[in-house]
């Protein structure tokens, strides 16, 4: 359940909590998971990296009763695999069954694999949440 992720900060939580086997590391030994913009650390990655987009869509639907509101947020994740090696494909394919698991409403799309690209999966996780458009 998505439990009304409004914020940034949360989601990367729940995504590095989530992924901690599966992350790799950027070349400062930090786990590979990055908010952007800013752009992401040059340097290698190592293994698997999550690129959370800082800004998420927010789209907010009719009024509901007693004057409250109903937002969706669509954040966009993407997770690339610099390993190769079957190990690698591995740590991706559990990453992607986690968070399917996790973020029941999503939509999921993952890039062809080819010679000269990494794998790569991205997501657009949907959340919503009812706000109050009057103070009380």
């Amino acid at each position: 359940m998505n439990s009304e992720i409004t914020a940034i900060a949360p989601l990367r939580s729940i995504l590095s909590t989530l992924l901690t086997n599966e992350l790799g590391t950027f070349s400062s030994g930090k786990k590979a998971i990055w908010v952007e913009p800013p752009q992401v650390p040059a340097g290698t990655v190592t293994g698997l990296q999550c690129v959370i987009e800082r800004y998420s869509n927010l789209n907010t639907s009719t009024v509901l009763h007693n004057h409250q509101s109903a937002e969706n947020f669509d954040w966009i994740i993407v997770l690339t695999q610099f390993d190769r090696t079957d190990g690698g494909i591995q740590k991706l394919d559990s990453a992607v069954q986690k968070i399917r698991q996790r973020f029941p409403r999503r939509r999921e799309r993952i890039l062809a694999f080819m010679e000269n690209a990494y794998p790569q999966v991205s997501y657009l996780l949907n959340n919503n949440a009812i706000v109050n458009l009057y103070a009380s």
